[in-house]
C-alpha cells in the first residue's frame, strides 16, 4: 500500500490534548447526493416480488470484483424463491452498482414460510443470516458461502422484545448482535451454534433525536474486521404517515452523538454500504423502493499504547481505472461543521490543532476502498485520549474532491 505516515504529530499533540473531541462531527460527504435507483425502485422488474421493504448490503470473501451480496426483505416473494406470492419474503442475491443489476439466488429460500420473514442481515463471513418472524429473531448457518441456508431456528435471549432488526458483526474477535430495544442501540454476545444472546446487551448508540426510536443497526466494519460504527434510522413519527431519518455513528461509545445524514419527512430505513455507493429503503408513493448515493467515508479504530491501529475509508468511484487518493488529518478533537468552496461535503476538526496524517492510495477499481495500519507510540501521555480524524478523497475522474464523516482514533 502507498502511503505516507506522518506519525511524530502524535506527540507533539501532548501539550494540547484535553477534553473529548465531541463538541461537533461531520456525516459522510456525497458526490451524488441521494436519488431514486433506477434498477431497484421498478421492484417488479429487476426484484422478485412487488416492493422492497429493506436491504442489507454486505462484502463476503467469495464475491466477484465489483460486485456485493444484498440481503433484501420483499413483498409478495414468488414461490419459486420460497416465498408464498402474499405475505413478506426475504431473499438474497448480487448487487453490481455500476451496471445497476441485481441478480437473484435461492440461497435464502429455505428461510421463508407462510409467515412474514423481513429484515435479513448477514454477517461479514457469510455463514450465518439473521432475520425476523412475527414472533421473534430467526438464525440460520451454512458451511460455505454460495450454498443454501439451513434450518432457521428461534435465537433465544430476546424475551419479550420484538421488531428489533438484529444484525451481526465481530468484534474482538467475538460475533455480536446488533439490535434496538426501541430506545437505544445495544450490543450483546451471540452463539450462533446454540442459536442464543448470551452474557449482558451493552448500549453502543441512542438517538440523535429526542424521543426517537432508533433502528436497522447496520454495522460497519473497520480495517480489522471488527464492527467499528454503525448507520443507522430514527423513526421520528410511525408510519403510515411515517418519518424517519438516517443517521450515522462513527463509533460504538454511546456518548458520542450521531451524526444526521439524511433528513426529511419521509419514511426511510435500512441503509447500507456497497464500498461508496449507499442504499436504503424509502416508503413513499407509489410504492416502497430503494434510494441511492455516492459516498465518502471512513472509520477510526480503538487500539492500546503500542499496539497497532487500522484505518479505513471509501469514496465511490465510476472510472474503469481510477486513481483515488485520501489524505486523512489529524486534531484533538472535532469542531463546527464547515463548507469549503470547491470542495463537497463539511469540514468538521479543530484548526488550531489540524495537522496532515496521511496520505493513502486507494485500491483500484469500483471497491474503492483504503486501508492504512501503523504502530501508535507508546508514550504514556496518550493513554485515554480521543483523536479526532477526517479524510479528504480525490478521484482524478471528478471534478471536485470531497470530505469524508469526522472519525476517531481512541487510545487506550
Amino acid at each position: 500500500m502507498n502511503r505516507f505516515l506522518l506519525l511524530s504529530t502524535i506527540p507533539l499533540l501532548l501539550p494540547l490534548l484535553a477534553g473529548g473531541p465531541l463538541s461537533a462531527q461531520s456525516g459522510p460527504g456525497f458526490l451524488v447526493k441521494p436519488h431514486p435507483s433506477f434498477i431497484l425502485v421498478n421492484s417488479f422488474n429487476s426484484v422478485p416480488g412487488s416492493d422492497i421493504r429493506h436491504l442489507h448490503q454486505v462484502k463476503l470473501p467469495t464475491d466477484p470484483k465489483g460486485k456485493w451480496t444484498t440481503a433484501l426483505t420483499v413483498k409478495a416473494l414468488p414461490a419459486f424463491f420460497g416465498g408464498d406470492g402474499k405475505s413478506l419474503g426475504v431473499l438474497l442475491g448480487l448487487f453490481d452498482p455500476l451496471k445497476g443489476t441485481f441478480t437473484a439466488g435461492k440461497e435464502a429460500a429455505s428461510l421463508n414460510s407462510k409467515a412474514d420473514e423481513r429484515h435479513l442481515s448477514l454477517d461479514p463471513s457469510g455463514r450465518w443470516a439473521v432475520f425476523e418472524r412475527p414472533d421473534g429473531v430467526y438464525l440460520a448457518g451454512r458451511t460455505r458461502t454460495g450454498i443454501p441456508f439451513g434450518t432457521p431456528r428461534k435465537v433465544g435471549g430476546f424475551g419479550t422484545l420484538r421488531d428489533v432488526h438484529p444484525y451481526l458483526g465481530p468484534v474482538g474477535g467475538a460475533l455480536q448482535c446488533f439490535y434496538t430495544d426501541g430506545n437505544r442501540i445495544l450490543m450483546r454476545r451471540i452463539d450462533p451454534v446454540r442459536a442464543v444472546l448470551t452474557g449482558t446487551p451493552t448500549v453502543v448508540s441512542l438517538p440523535l433525536q429526542k424521543g426517537a426510536r432508533p433502528g436497522f443497526p447496520c454495522p460497519l466494519i473497520g480495517g480489522d474486521g471488527d464492527v467499528e460504527g454503525l448507520f443507522f434510522s430514527e423513526e421520528v413519527k410511525a408510519r403510515p404517515k411515517g418519518d424517519s431519518d438516517l443517521v450515522f455513528a462513527a463509533d460504538l461509545d454511546p456518548a458520542t452523538p450521531p451524526i444526521m445524514v439524511v433528513q426529511t419527512a419521509d419514511y426511510m430505513n435500512a441503509a447500507s454500504f456497497a464500498g461508496g455507493f449507499l442504499s436504503f429503503a424509502h416508503d413513499i408513493l407509489p410504492r416502497y423502493h430503494v434510494m441511492e448515493a455516492e459516498a465518502a467515508w471512513m472509520l477510526g479504530d480503538e487500539v492500546g499504547l503500542g499496539g497497532t491501529a487500522d484505518l479505513s475509508g471509501f469514496a465511490a468511484t465510476r472510472a474503469a481505472a481510477p486513481v483515488q487518493f485520501t489524505t486523512v488529518f489529524l486534531a484533538t478533537r472535532a469542531s463546527r461543521r464547515i463548507g469549503i468552496p470547491g470542495i463537497l461535503g463539511e469540514f468538521a476538526l479543530n484548526l488550531a490543532t489540524l495537522t496532515p496524517f496521511l496520505l493513502v492510495r486507494h485500491a483500484g477499481g469500483v471497491e474503492g476502498g483504503w486501508k492504512a495500519s501503523f504502530k501508535v507510540p507508546n508514550l504514556p501521555g496518550l493513554k485515554g485520549k480521543d483523536l479526532a480524524l477526517q479524510g479528504l478523497s480525490a478521484d482524478a475522474s471528478r471534478p471536485n474532491p470531497v470530505f469524508t464523516n469526522t472519525a476517531f482514533l481512541r487510545l487506550r
